[in-house]
């Protein structure tokens, strides 16, 4: 986000859409922005160098917790898609 970061997204997505779940993915993870994102209510805050799979990992529990049918969609997309790639 050029123009931004994420924890002014979050801000204007939360002013708009209370209960959304977000899965902060960033650059420049660090201890202050991890903390100032859950204090907003960002459970997770994913290091890009942390991979793909953290995140997914991330992004699968927050749906667990918010929104059982999408996470079983998620589930579902995310089988097809390992199976496509093997």
């Amino acid at each position: 986000m050029p123009d931004s970061d994420g924890l002014v997204a979050a801000d204007g997505i939360f002013r708009t859409l209370p209960d959304t779940p977000i899965v902060m993915f960033t650059l420049f993870k660090t201890d202050e922005l991890e903390y100032a994102a859950n204090l907003m209510g960002i459970r997770y805050v994913v290091g890009k160098e942390e991979g793909v799979p953290t995140l997914l990992n991330a992004v699968e529990d927050e749906l667990s917790r918010s929104a059982p049918q999408t996470h079983r969609r998620f589930q579902s997309a995310l089988r097809r898609s390992t199976q496509k790639n093997h």
